[in-house]
Order: structure tokens, then C-alpha cells, then sequence
């Protein structure tokens, strides 16, 4: 929750690294950083999103980290001149280590498998639903276990 460097930082940031990016996803803290708002309900969120789209001038913005509603997380996708929820079920499951990294690195694998960039953030999503819903009944010691990415759960039920 507190920040790992200055402002300076993260001017580099936005002035530099971000805007050559084709997406962007920071995850509900990071984009506060970013934008310097408060984001204390969704609609802050898309706004947020918005805004650090347009700063940027084209990387589509996954805001993730999966704002709860009812039964649903909901992650906000702001890309050209749209903003977007993407909702999913929510899965009751300690193991999320991770989840920010395996959406980021899903979203990495669909824009190199030639998707469009809002196209592979839907794809993400899913993929890291799946992997939440397939660690959700693991108990594998004390605090945040690691996702399901590779499908073990799914492969166990199988041979079934």
C-alpha cells in the first residue's frame, strides 16, 4: 500500500515507458498512483482508467484487482474512446499470489498471438478466472497460495 519510489519515478513513467506500451495494467493501487486519485468505488476507477488512456495517447488501460460486487469481480478496461467491465465470478480462494503477474503475462500472450488489445484483455480475464476457480480448494500451507495456470485441477478431474 505505500509507494516503493518518488514521484520522479513515476513521471518516467507516463512521460516515457508507458505511452510505447500497447497495454497498460496496473492493478487498483498502481493506477492511483499513476493518476493520483482516490479510487474508493468503480466509477472512480473507470474515470481513472479514462484519464491515464487519454495521458498516454493509445495503450489500452486494464485496471485490475477485481472490485467485488455481489458474486461478480469487475476489472475496467478504458481503450480508444471507450471504457469497458469485465465482470466474472468471484472465487472464494486464498490462493491469488500472483494474479496480477498471470493476467499481465495473458494479456502479453494474446496481443503476441495477434489478438486486439481489448479482444486479449477479455481472453486474460478468463484465463485467470480459471486459474482462481482451479486453486480455490488447494491448501497448501499459511497466507496466499499460487494460481492454478496450468490447468492441474482441470487435469485431475480428467482421469477421473
Amino acid at each position: 500500500g505505500s509507494a516503493l519510489f518518488g514521484s520522479d519515478v513515476v513521471d518516467a513513467y507516463l512521460r516515457h515507458l508507458l505511452p510505447r506500451a500497447a497495454a497498460v495494467t496496473p492493478n487498483r493501487d498502481e493506477l492511483a498512483l499513476l493518476t493520483g486519485r482516490t479510487l474508493d468505488d468503480l466509477f472512480s476507477v473507470e474515470r481513472a482508467c479514462v484519464e491515464l488512456a487519454k495521458r498516454l495517447n493509445g495503450p489500452l488501460v486494464f485496471a485490475s484487482g477485481g472490485r467485488m460486487v455481489g458474486s461478480e469481480a469487475i476489472d475496467v478496461v478504458a481503450w480508444k474512446d471507450s471504457v469497458n467491465r469485465l465482470s466474472g465470478p468471484r472465487h472464494a480462494t486464498v490462493n491469488t499470489a500472483g494474479s496480477g503477474d498471470a493476467l499481465s503475462a495473458a494479456m502479453t500472450a494474446g496481443l503476441a498471438h495477434g489478438l486486439a488489445p481489448d479482444v486479449a484483455a477479455e481472453a486474460a480475464k478468463a484465463f485467470v478466472g480459471r486459474a482462481l476457480a482451479g486453486a480455490a480448494g488447494w491448501n497448501l500451507g499459511a497466507g496466499r497460495g499460487p494460481l492454478d495456470q496450468l490447468d492441474w485441477a482441470g487435469a485431475a478431474r480428467a482421469k477421473i
